[in-house]
């Protein structure tokens, strides 16, 4: 069973005494364990492997910075105590005299945190020359002795980015990045007077950090040298213009987030919204979604996905050395991404500026808006996994390029398999008691069934007061995706406690999204179930054998074949080898790559996501090593 999940907050290493520069978090970005243990379940199949794929039209985003923003440390939680108090004192903007406009090249010293890998400790005066401006809106300063790494044709393609225009993909493509956050987020905290944000450009050395923004610069009680009493974000400038600006958009909406009021209890919101500064200025998948289907350590030494972590859960350093919170970034760019796509970019704006933080204030904006945190949890793991928006708008993304969205099944059962029942073999699944994190999801997958039924109720109904029964089964949802041979979904909501759920007819999969859905609640749920199914007679097989093979490497066919959403890829190693699977359509062109892995020798599956390519015949090329098999699969629309 899952043990209990772990909230890694960000800590402050020393206390309040420690120095400033430490917030500057060293991401140290592995790549996610490639399968975890057996889990021994009834006639459990196996676990699926990740893939780390390259989709057509979108950006790898492994390596890409993280954010060295430090909210939520106690010395941070100081400044911006310190700035509230000034705040409603009305002693700020600190200065109301009208600020003189300064000119291209002015010189200016601003105090910026070293380096860590110095081993110096504080902050570093240093010189900027004022390389571009806008009356109105912000100031950019390259450092005099880095002039080398910005040139002005990137101090150029830089303005256009700021102020004058973003991508098509931006909800306002004939405005700059800062005018968008701003309409979303409102305005910054405008604390000396001067009207304009200082974007400081410099060399941070530290290839894990893209900029940041800290609360010791808006800190009326922060001694001289400490901060530079502005509204600045730090950038760091050996980055191409294309790494810059999202940088940027991400840096302004936390520099934004000061002014209404900053939720430093929960880093997954303050990120979630820098994160959806991304995504509405037109770099949506910059970072690309791949926790879907990462595993990682769960600091118990064991394996599992991602999504079964809490939902806004946030971490910083793991047990092993392992630090893979960048699936914490993506997870909480998707998060406000979906819904800003289901309710529009103005709910997330209103969810920052909530008086009432954390899930209970993001919960008060649902409901103003018809909905409620308990049902749009629900409704994002159902669309992380069906990705159908035909099935429902809810279950679904836009199809505009995004990479694909498609989360691994936690388990698969066989449908040939069966189990010893109390009157002999029998086609049943039964688990006693399942526990979910807070706010995250398991999903079962059931393959090949016919008259498929499921009785889904929370652990120990019989157990508890009647109120705690009703209140759990409140927060503990199940709902059903089924997939037709032809590839047509369906869906079913399930009563936890109430009658079992039947699927009649015959099923290429029956998926249950097990999903805990209010993360407020520190202990998570707890479901059992009971599933029944007929024997899956007159079923295609995916397990027949290639014709083309290599010694031992065996590669099948996939199934579904033709298919409208995902198929599946069987193969089988003979030894440890490095696999590569790659996916091209009739012209050659490749659409999908996966990043080569070794796997161990036996028996593995790779699926594939149809995403929003047409009706066709596409070829996938499996390699193992020096071995390769090529095959054909039809999408059918």
């Amino acid at each position: 069973m899952p043990v209990r999940e772990q909230q890694y907050a960000i800590r402050w290493p020393g206390g309040t005494a420690a120095p400033a520069w430490r917030f500057l978090l060293v991401i140290a970005v592995f790549f996610p364990v490639l399968a975890g243990p057996a889990v021994a379940q009834q006639h459990e199949s196996r676990t699926h492997a990740p893939q780390e794929s390259v989709v057509v039209g979108a950006s790898l985003s492994g390596e890409l910075p993280a954010c060295g923003t430090d909210f939520s440390s106690t010395s941070a939680r100081a400044s911006f105590a310190s700035f509230l108090s000034a705040q409603r004192a009305g002693r700020l903007p600190k200065s109301h005299v009208q600020p003189i406009q300064l000119e291209i090249g002015t010189i200016k010293t601003f105090f910026v945190l070293n380096p860590l890998q110095t081993g110096e400790i504080g902050w570093q005066p240093r010189t900027f020359r004022l390389a571009d401006r806008d009356e109105n809106l912000y100031y950019l300063w390259v450092a005099t002795d880095e002039s080398h790494l910005v040139q002005e044709h990137e101090v150029a393609e830089l303005r256009l980015g700021i102020r004058e225009q973003t991508s098509e993909g931006s909800i306002r493509p004939e405005h700059g990045i800062l005018a968008n956050d701003e309409m979303i987020f409102g305005p910054p905290p405008n604390y000396d007077g001067d009207h304009h944000t200082d974007i400081v450009l410099y060399d941070i050395r530290d290839p894990s950090i893209g900029g940041y923004v800290t609360l010791q610069d808006v800190d009326p009680s922060a001694s001289y040298g400490t901060g530079n009493q502005a509204d600045v974000l730090y950038v760091d400038s050996p980055r191409s213009v294309e790494n810059m600006l999202p940088v940027i958009a991400h840096e302004y909406v936390h520099l934004l987030n000061i002014t209404s009021g900053l939720d430093v209890d929960y880093t997954f919101n303050t990120e979630g919204f820098a994160e959806y500064g991304m995504v509405l200025n037109g770099f949506a998948f910059w970072r690309g979604i791949r926790y879907l289907y990462a595993q990682t350590d769960n600091g118990a030494g064991q394996n599992e996905y991602e999504y079964r972590r809490s939902l806004m859960s946030w971490r910083t350093d793991l047990p092993g050395g392992r630090d893979p919170f960048r699936y914490d970034y993506q997870r909480a760019n998707l998060f406000f991404g979906y819904v800003a796509d289901q309710l529009g970019s103005d709910v997330v704006g209103r969810m920052l500026r909530s008086n009432a933080k954390g899930p209970g204030g993001l919960d008060a904006v649902l409901r103003d808006n018809g909905t409620s945190l308990r049902r749009v949890v629900e409704d994002f793991h159902t669309a992380n996994y069906a990705n159908d928006p035909s099935l429902d708008r809810r279950f679904g993304y836009p199809l505009d390029g995004r990479p694909v969205i498609d989360a691994r099944p936690t388990r698969v059962f066989d449908g040939d398999s069966t189990t010893l029942g109390w009157d002999g073999p029998a086609y049943e699944t039964h688990i006693l008691d399942e526990r979910v994190r807070p706010g995250a999801v398991e999903y079962l997958e059931w393959e090949r069934v016919a008259d498929f039924s499921i009785d889904f109720d929370i652990y120990g109904a019989n157990l508890f007061e009647t109120d705690i029964v009703v209140r759990r089964r409140e927060q503990m949802k199940g709902r059903l995706i089924g997939t037709r041979e032809s590839g047509e979904n369906v869906f079913r909501d399930i009563q936890t406690g109430g009658v079992p759920v039947t699927l009649p007819g015959r099923w290429s999969s029956v998926t249950l999204a097990a999903a805990h859905t209010d993360p407020r609640f520190t202990e998570g749920g707890r479901f059992r179930l009971a599933a029944a199914w007929k024997p899956p007679s007159g079923f295609s097989t995916a397990r027949a054998s290639a014709t083309e093979q290599g010694d031992e490497f065996v590669v099948g066919t996939n199934y579904p074949d033709p298919f409208s959403r995902r198929t599946r890829i069987p193969f089988t190693l003979d030894r440890l080898e490095r696999v590569r699977f790659t996916v091209f359509d009739a012209l050659g062109r490749v659409l999908s790559r996966e990043v080569a892995e070794a796997l161990p020798a036996g028996d593995h599956f790779r699926f594939f996501d149809a995403g929003a390519l047409p009706s066709g015949t596409y070829f996938y090329r499996m390699e193992a090593g020096e071995r390769a098999v090529t095959r054909s699969m039809r999408i059918v629309r």
